[in-house]
């Protein structure tokens, strides 16, 4: 009796430890909801102390959230997001997302320290998303070092970022590609 009394406690001290580092971790972040066209909308979980601003859309460019830490100065992370009934049948495919994704880093291979382009893919919360890693060999003053360029479909939405840091060891970038996969679709309703 007392063997099974304390295992309780442990498994119950345990539970509660799971519990109120989850309530620490909400009160980190916060979610913010963005519209990104008539009533197609996402939500973010932003780490506490971030910062946001919205790029208004402008003829073509798509609907961007440009997010900071203030703390970290290095790095900066902006996320496009794009109604996937604006794009071809076919762009709306997994193969087609990560193509794209694969043209775009070949253009800046040849400025890059990498000498060919690896995709790596990523699990999101509805679909996997792919991104990859380069370092420009010449940065110029003001410009950053390191980029991670990725693209994932988020209901029907194609959110495509792009990382930009001085620090490729900073913590910003665990919780950028945190923020990332957590990106939700709000089904209109």
């Amino acid at each position: 009796m007392v063997k099974y009394g304390a295992t309780c406690m442990v498994v119950m001290l345990l539970l509660t430890t799971l519990f109120s580092q989850n309530l620490e971790q909400q009160k980190k972040s916060k979610e913010k909801i963005y519209s990104v066209e008539k009533k197609k909308k996402v939500k973010f979980v932003i780490p506490q102390g971030w910062k946001d601003k919205v790029e208004k859309k402008s003829g073509f460019s798509p609907y961007t959230v440009s997010l900071v830490d203030p703390k970290d100065k290095s790095s900066k992370l902006l996320v496009s997001m794009i109604p996937l009934d604006e794009q071809p049948a076919d762009f709306k495919n997994q193969e087609n997302i990560r193509k794209s994704l694969e043209i775009k880093g070949e253009q800046l291979l040849s400025s890059s320290v990498q000498d060919s382009l690896v995709i790596v893919e990523f699990s999101g919360i509805n679909s996997p998303g792919y991104y990859y890693f380069l370092t420009d060999r010449a940065p110029k003053p003001g410009e950053y070092k390191h980029i991670y360029q990725g693209s994932i479909g988020v209901g029907e939405i194609l959110v495509t970022f792009t990382l930009l840091t001085n620090n490729k060891d900073s913590e910003f970038i665990d919780q950028a590609f945190d923020l990332i996969i957590k990106i939700e679709f709000i089904k209109p309703g």
